[in-house]
């Protein structure tokens, strides 16, 4: 039996597992601020910055899926990805 442990494999499949779960957190977490009270005002001068549920929502998608990407990228290749090969005789 060979076993083998990749790191580069592991930092692809880290990365691709920390933006999944980075992106939903980050989702979750902006949607969850909900909407600045300033959109419901009469006076202009108060929207100026204000941002909508599903605007802080994207905004965390994206900043956690980056984040979480790095960090499954970054332990996803300290820990390796394990394979293991079986040799038959013929």
């Amino acid at each position: 039996m060979i076993r083998l442990k990749r790191h580069g494999k592991g930092a692809a499949q880290g990365f691709g597992l920390g933006i999944l779960i980075g992106a939903l957190a980050g989702v979750t977490v902006g949607y969850s601020y909900g909407t600045d009270g300033s959109l419901f005002n009469d006076d202009p001068d108060d929207d100026w910055f204000a941002t909508m549920a599903d605007q802080k929502a994207a905004i965390g998608g994206i900043v956690g899926g980056l984040v979480g990407g790095i960090w499954g990228a970054i332990i996803g290749a300290s820990a390796g990805s394990r394979e293991s090969y079986i040799l038959a005789k013929k």
